[in-house]
């Protein structure tokens, strides 16, 4: 497949990279910054472990897990504080806390990235590639890439889209799922100021 660096650039794409940096940046980097200003990294891995927000409100794409199987995910994240605090790098943190979580039952792909996202804010590593998962994958399919991959290069992704961050273009790629296959064919885009954040699907759910 042709990378993307050599295409044209879309004003499509332009557009939802705008509307994104205007629209839900200063959201997304709100939620980094609670985690940042947490007073010890224990604290951060307990608020992320329970999705709790700076208000005390649980965050929405974890809204449906249960309080039991978030304070599992709390002791056991706790309970392997060092190798998470020793972490180099954002590929290695998931890799740690993927192991650390994977016996805990009612945990997703979702929650393990948003998760380790937090816990990677208060650490200051931040991911180097695209993770792939729920309605990100559909957003990747709509762009040609392989939506079954667990994690894309970013060298991968539109050109357009280089002035974000990894993590932002996840972001990218799940809010504006339905409005990207337009984007990059040059059809009319509408909404793309509406959208108030990522409604995420299952993976099967990707049409065409």
């Amino acid at each position: 497949m042709e990378d993307y660096e050599k295409q044209k650039a879309r004003p499509g794409l332009e557009a939802i990279v705008r509307a994104y940096i205007q629209r839900h940046r200063p959201r997304a980097q709100a939620e980094f910054d609670w985690f940042r200003q947490q007073p010890t990294l224990k604290a951060a891995i307990e608020c992320a472990a329970l999705a709790r927000d700076s208000k005390g409100d649980k965050y929405k794409h974890q809204h449906r897990l249960k309080k039991m199987t978030l304070e599992e995910a709390r002791k056991a994240l706790l309970n392997n504080y060092g190798v998470i605090e020793k972490s180099k790098d954002f590929e290695e943190l998931f890799a740690w806390m993927q192991k650390i979580l994977e016996p805990i039952l009612g945990l997703g792909p979702l929650y393990l990235y948003d998760t380790a996202l937090r816990i990677g804010a208060k650490l200051d590593i931040w991911p180097a590639k695209v993770y792939l998962h729920a309605g990100t994958r559909c957003g990747a399919k709509e762009l040609g890439l392989d939506g079954k991959a667990k994690i894309l290069e970013k060298s991968l992704m539109p050109a357009e889209f280089g002035e974000l961050g990894a993590h932002e273009i996840e972001d990218v790629l799940c809010i504006y799922k339905d409005r990207l296959k337009a984007a990059i064919e040059g059809r009319p885009l509408s909404g793309i100021d509406e959208l108030s954040g990522c409604n995420y699907r299952v993976a099967g759910d990707c049409q065409g």
